[in-house]
């Protein structure tokens, strides 16, 4: 449903009731016309709500003449906006001229035309109805500037602290555009002697070593495996994809500026040729069209995390030297040796581990002491080990135990319980020897 109309409110001022019957008579089909004899009603009738929107205002009244009502209007901060026409039997340039420096917008002389008054009402009120819609247009823009005052000093304090946030992270963060430039790099790309301005503008492939540029460069990439084809293992260093899809653990090696590495505070400067690295990055993209689809959105370059993985790799190294030795160890021990760790699943045998049908245990990769025992035995232990972990302390235990393990011998389990950092539950190591009456484990 529309707005109700409202017509336009005029006041009338003359001390002629003739003349304010004429003017209503007038005006009283197109605006809602309020009467008023004298000067001082003019000005009460002004400042009530709701206010007149024009005020056709008599010059020659007694006790208060019209000059004087016009300059209390202008001086009252309530009525001071409302337009005014002077309405007299006063002629002459001299009497417009002093109505107009008062404020009036217009000057209308006796007798009254009744086609002059509609047409200058009309027009000064189509004049205050733009003027109403000016300010209010002013007031919104005024607000709109406001908030986005507010949003952009908002904007600045988060952009100031994820830049100081970013600045102070050990890793390299780095963003380029679409056409694979580096547009931002934190101060962390010291670590491999450059500074931040040698590599703004410049191509990612620069920091790269020139034999991993195959298996980080998506257009090197798509040349290989050709357009189209779907190769979800495949990761980029200026990777589009992004959610699921992002590049996550791609390791390469970059090169540094050698001899210009500099010092960044609690940061290590790394080797002066080349460092191995882990690329973590994922797609950009700018405004999406209704339906999002790989066709209409618009890629606008890539954001990442470089982290230097040489320490990893090197303690992963060992780890695996550590576990190919204990693997080595226990698999020269004649006696068969088990552990399991918290969770129950069974991490490691060796080769004198006899499988219940007389297999091997190297022939098999076993994840439960089930597999290895069989389901009797296996019901025989885990009390064992139970009982162990309840009531025992991280010394060695035996405890013998009937069991069918190949031979059908009873046997004599040792067990050795240690803490693993990794998790909250201890780990088991198990010999299973054969029974010897007094025999003792210190």
């Amino acid at each position: 449903m529309s707005e109700r109309y409202v017509k336009p409110s005029i006041l009338i001022v003359d001390d002629s009731p003739d003349n304010l019957h004429l003017l209503k008579d007038i005006l009283v089909e197109q605006y809602t016309v309020r009467p008023a004899i004298n000067g001082k009603l003019a000005l009460q009738l002004a400042a009530m709500e709701p206010q007149p929107d024009l005020i056709l205002l008599d010059i020659e009244m007694p006790d208060m003449d019209g000059y004087e009502v016009c300059r209390q209007l202008k001086k009252n901060i309530k009525t001071r906006d409302i337009p005014v026409i002077f309405v007299t039997a006063k002629t002459g340039d001299e009497h417009e001229l002093e109505g107009l420096l008062l404020g009036a917008v217009d000057y209308i002389t006796k007798p009254i035309n009744s086609h002059i008054i509609k047409a200058r009402v009309q027009t000064h009120i189509a004049l205050r109805n733009l003027y109403y819609e000016k300010e209010e247009k002013n007031r919104q823009l005024y607000e709109v500037k406001e908030q986005l005052a507010a949003s952009l000093e908002k904007y600045s304090l988060a952009q100031d602290r994820f830049n100081g946030l970013v600045q102070t992270i050990p890793d390299i963060v780095y963003k380029i555009d679409s056409n694979g430039m580096f547009t931002f790099l934190n101060k962390s790309v010291e670590r491999l002697g450059y500074s931040q301005s040698d590599l703004i503008g410049k191509h990612f492939t620069e920091i790269i070593h020139i034999t991993d540029i195959k298996e980080a460069s998506l257009d090197v990439i798509i040349a290989r495996i050709g357009k189209g084809t779907v190769k979800p293992d495949q990761k980029a260093f200026d990777e589009r994809r992004s959610g699921e899809r992002m590049t996550v653990g791609l390791e390469i090696r970059l090169k540094t500026k050698a001899g210009k590495a500099a010092e960044v505070v609690e940061i290590k400067n790394i080797d002066p040729i080349t460092v191995n690295v882990e690329v973590n990055s994922t797609g950009l993209y700018g405004d999406i069209a209704s339906q999002a689809t790989n066709n209409n959105r618009q890629y606008i370059g890539t954001v990442g995390v470089i982290r230097d993985i040489t320490d990893r790799q090197k303690a992963e190294k060992a780890l695996r030297k550590e576990q190919m030795l204990l693997k080595q160890l226990v698999d020269s021990v004649p006696l068969p040796i088990f552990m399991v760790d918290g969770d129950g699943k069974l991490a490691l045998t060796n080769k004198a581990c006899k499988l219940p049908n007389g297999g091997n245990s190297k022939d098999s990769v076993l994840t439960s002491l089930a597999e290895l025992l069989g389901a009797d035995d296996t019901i025989k232990v885990q009390k064992v080990i139970a009982d162990f972990l309840k009531n025992g302390d991280s010394s060695l235990t035996q405890q013998i135990v009937d069991l069918n393990f190949a031979d059908r011998k009873r046997k004599n389990i040792i067990l050795q319980k240690f803490d693993n950092p990794y998790q909250s539950k201890p780990d088991l190591i198990g010999v299973l020897c054969d029974n010897i009456e007094n025999n003792s484990y210190e």
